[in-house]
This record gives structure tokens, C-alpha cells and sequence, in this order.
């Protein structure tokens, strides 16, 4: 796993930038760091309050479904259920911040021009950014299937309304039950419903490829 050495970077760079610059590094630093682990606290949530419900042999995976088709009062699954839809939705939001903060980082980094740094953004910096490793990489954040359906959905959540979460079954001898979203469009491009395991897949591989860019800093 790709570990990212906040430390190092701080003490190469503070010989470099004014102490204002530093200051600002420090801070968005701070502010990364922070969200990753509120990233991983979340998922941790998401999957711990649901454990129980996570043995798919064939009599429980048929016991459930019959008390969620028949209507059978659980309330100790829907407790469940609710939490692990907000902490899946939480994640989300939290890791699409975490390119938007590199960004800031790249930024003193590179020592990118930024005249308002209230204005700079994933895109204004992939076109500032000189030809280089960590441009490619970052060009590939950007474009992956993970920032862009997380880009969406999360401004989709946030300023139109909330992807609607149901609880899905299959039923093509998997036994796999899962919490789905539901599809939805964003500036004219439509995203398939997924079930709650891809979700956390995208959410966790965003994450990664932000350390991965910052380590290589």
C-alpha cells in the first residue's frame, strides 16, 4: 500500500516557498490527511454496523427476504441498513474534497500561478501543470470512472437531490443482497444504478490515487 510521507514533503518544500506559501501547504496537508482518515472512518462504519447481516447462506439470505417482502416489523436491520447508506453517502463526500485539496498542494508544490486560490480547481490546475509524471497521473484521476461518477453523484446530492438508495436482491443463484443507488443524470450523462460495493470500491480507489500522486510529489 502507497503511503504518503507528509513530513518529508513539508520539510524539502519550507526551503523553498515564503512562509506564507508553507502556511498554506501546512494547512491543506492537515486538511488531507484529516479527510482520508474521516474517508476510512466512515467505510469502517459502513461495513462494521452491517456485519451481521452479511452471512448470505441460503436460509438466512431466505429469511430476510421473507420479512422484507412481507412487510415483518426489523427494526434492527433497517437501523442498520439507514447507517450503512449514510456512511457510504458521507465517504463519498468526503473523498470528493480530497482532489480538490491536492490540487491546493500541487499548487505551493509545483509552484503553479494562482492569483486567487479561492479560484483554483482540479481543472485549473491539470492545465497549469508542465508535462510530467505527476500530471499524467493526475490527468488520470481526473478522467477515471471513479472521480467522475463520485464528482456527480455527490453534486447531484448536493444541489438537485439525493440519489435514491432501495435495497436490491439477486436472484441468479448468488445469494447477494446489497443496498443499490439508483441511476441518475448529471450534465447530460447518465450513471447506471450500482450496488453499495462498487460504490465503496470507487470511494476507496479515489482515495488511493490521491496518495498515490502525493507520494510521488
Amino acid at each position: 500500500m502507497v503511503t504518503w510521507n507528509f513530513k518529508s514533503l513539508k520539510s524539502r518544500i519550507q526551503e523553498q516557498v515564503s512562509d506564507t506559501q508553507y502556511k498554506r501547504l501546512d494547512q491543506y496537508m492537515n486538511a488531507f490527511d484529516w479527510k482520508g482518515k474521516a474517508v476510512g472512518f466512515h467505510l469502517n462504519e459502513a461495513h462494521v454496523c452491517f456485519e451481521k447481516f452479511r452471512d448470505c447462506s441460503l436460509d438466512n439470505y431466505i429469511t430476510l427476504m421473507n420479512k422484507l417482502v412481507n412487510n415483518v416489523p426489523f427494526p434492527e436491520f433497517h437501523s442498520a441498513k439507514a447507517h450503512r447508506e449514510v456512511s457510504i453517502v458521507s465517504a463519498a463526500m468526503m473523498v470528493h474534497s480530497l482532489p480538490e485539496t491536492l490540487a491546493q498542494i500541487l499548487v505551493v508544490c509545483l509552484q503553479l500561478p494562482a492569483e486567487d486560490i479561492h479560484k483554483i480547481s482540479v481543472y485549473s490546475v491539470r492545465k497549469s501543470m508542465k508535462q510530467s509524471k505527476i500530471k499524467e497521473k493526475f490527468i488520470n484521476l481526473i478522467n477515471s470512472d471513479e472521480y467522475r461518477y463520485i464528482n456527480a453523484f455527490v453534486n447531484t446530492s448536493k444541489h438537485i437531490s439525493l440519489v435514491k438508495p432501495m435495497y436490491s436482491f439477486a436472484f441468479d443463484g448468488t445469494t447477494v443482497h446489497s443496498i443499490a443507488f439508483d441511476e441518475f443524470s448529471f450534465k447530460g450523462t447518465n450513471f447506471k444504478s450500482i450496488r453499495d460495493e462498487v460504490l465503496i470500491d470507487y470511494i476507496q480507489k479515489l482515495r488511493t490515487a490521491c496518495v498515490e500522486i502525493g507520494a510521488e510529489i
